[in-house]
């Protein structure tokens, strides 16, 4: 497509994000002033990060907008080896920087970056450019090894990630490989037997370290000691219950002065249902689920695989992060790390996400308004191995 033929942008996916980020801001400052006055004796300490954040993450989204994404197509093994490199760094002393008994950053002058929010984002395009060039269409010889080849990319990952250590995050990692695997059509026995090796080097890994251990126990038994291992996700249960259909007002939360821990960061959605009540969380799951549709709406109407496969893999990596996010604070799930995008505090979360939606627009600029027939089918449609 042309450049003067180029689409507009999605305006939907747009304003939902630009939502999502004030809601997100407005909330932060309700649920941390008094956490924020206490420690900084500044109450507007988070806020005022995160809004700078924003800023940043604004003016990253609007630069990746105007790149092609077929660019990313073009250096994909050099993204890859880019989160590779940062993912080795957190390691390195002088320049790592540790928190809650992990290390999982780098101390960049006056901020702190996750390197593995952007070895999501390059094992993304990884992955969509993988597919592209492995598949039956594109290469009959080797597109039959996509699945351990894939696999083999991840457990490198993986296996820096795992030892920051950063368990949430490998697991998201293995979810995104099997989000991409199933939307690149790869047969269902192939991905199945994947499920099943995942599902028990989970359960080993997730019992070598005592805390694991006890984040499985307080989800199979929450009542088994609610001042203790339970502690977290039993004030968060409480946080939701008093909030009601309504909430008890912006602000008026009682959870947050002291009672409920991480409640501006991984907790969050529990502060926003005490406040905001049903109906606030409801605004919020919408949102996303707006997100969902036009996002795999633009992964339709892709110009080619690789925009379908890395449209709809952005699209489910931020969705399918806040459903896990929403489970643990509603103990569905055990507890994990992972913050609910564009509204839990966090600016390495915030600044990838947002750079994850300009690769998202820009494809959507590209989109075509209708099919071309014999060259690209309709996502799900294609057979590979």
């Amino acid at each position: 497509m042309k450049k003067n033929e180029e689409k507009k942008i999605d305006i939907v996916i747009l304003f939902t994000v630009i939502l999502l980020c004030a809601i997100g801001i407005i909330m932060i400052f309700s649920s941390s002033f008094v956490y924020s006055k206490k420690i900084f004796n500044d109450s507007t300490y988070f806020v005022k990060k995160q809004i700078v954040f924003f800023i940043i993450g604004f003016i990253l989204m609007v630069c990746t907008i105007n790149i092609d994404y077929r660019f990313y197509k073009k250096y994909y093994k050099w993204f890859y080896g880019l989160g590779l490199f940062l993912l080795i760094l957190v390691f390195v002393p002088g320049i790592r920087h540790s928190g809650g008994g992990a290390t999982r950053w780098l101390k960049l002058y006056f901020f702190s970056f996750q390197p593995s929010e952007f070895a999501k984002l390059a094992f993304l395009i990884f992955m969509a450019a993988l597919l592209e060039e492995l598949s039956i269409e594109n290469n009959p010889s080797y597109g039959k090894y996509v699945v351990g080849i894939s696999v083999f990319f991840y457990a490198v990952y993986a296996f820096f990630i795992y030892l920051q250590p950063n368990m949430s995050t490998a697991i998201l990692l293995g979810i995104i490989l099997f989000v991409m695997l199933f939307i690149g059509n790869i047969r269902m026995i192939p991905i199945l037997m994947l499920t099943s090796v995942f599902m028990l080097s989970g359960i080993f890994f997730a019992i070598q370290r005592p805390y694991r251990l006890k984040r499985l126990i307080a989800f199979f038994n929450p009542n088994r000691d609610p001042t203790g291992i339970t502690y977290q996700i039993t004030q968060s249960l409480i946080a939701i219950g008093s909030g009601g259909v309504l909430g008890l007002g912006l602000g008026k939360s009682i959870q947050k002065s002291g009672y409920l821990p991480a409640q501006h960061t991984d907790f969050i959605f529990s502060i926003i249902a005490e406040e905001l009540g049903f109906v606030g969380c409801l605004l919020i799951i919408s949102l996303f689920m707006i997100l969902l549709f036009r996002g795999f709406s633009i992964a339709n109407n892709a110009t080619d695989y690789f925009g379908q496969y890395l449209a709809a893999g952005l699209t489910m990596t931020i969705v399918f992060q806040a459903f896990i996010n929403v489970s643990v604070v509603l103990s569905l799930i055990p507890t994990t790390g992972l913050p609910l995008p564009f509204i839990s505090a966090g600016g390495s979360s915030l600044l990838m996400n947002m750079v994850e939606i300009g690769i998202l627009l820009n494809i959507s600029k590209h989109a075509r308004t209708q099919k071309a027939e014999g060259k690209i089918g309709v996502l799900w449609q294609r057979k590979m191995v």
